[in-house]
């Protein structure tokens, strides 16, 4: 399958070089990120599962998640997942 490069230029007629006149490839890569999230962001909630993926801490490290929407939390007891309820954030 052709990159979403070979298929821009394909489709556009436009090169994508590395560097120099635009548009160049961290621009495209930009500009793809951008629309995906972008579509994510408007998609019904039911088929946000279908482009969601885990994320996995340990307590006492200060992470920070800032890769997008929180659809579940889970706890783990080294065994078994269990899901987490919501509290309030005057608890934290």
């Amino acid at each position: 399958m052709a990159t979403f490069q070979a298929q821009v230029t394909a489709l556009t007629g436009i090169t994508i070089s590395s560097s120099g006149t635009n548009p160049i490839e961290s621009q495209l890569t930009q500009f793809l990120t951008d629309g995906a999230k972008e579509i994510i962001n408007n998609l019904p909630k039911h088929l946000l599962p279908l482009c969601s993926s885990e994320q996995s801490f340990t307590s006492g490290s200060a992470d920070t998640l800032s890769t997008g929407k929180v659809l579940s939390v889970f706890r783990s007891d080294g065994d078994i997942k269990q899901p987490c309820r919501q509290i309030d954030s005057s608890y934290k």
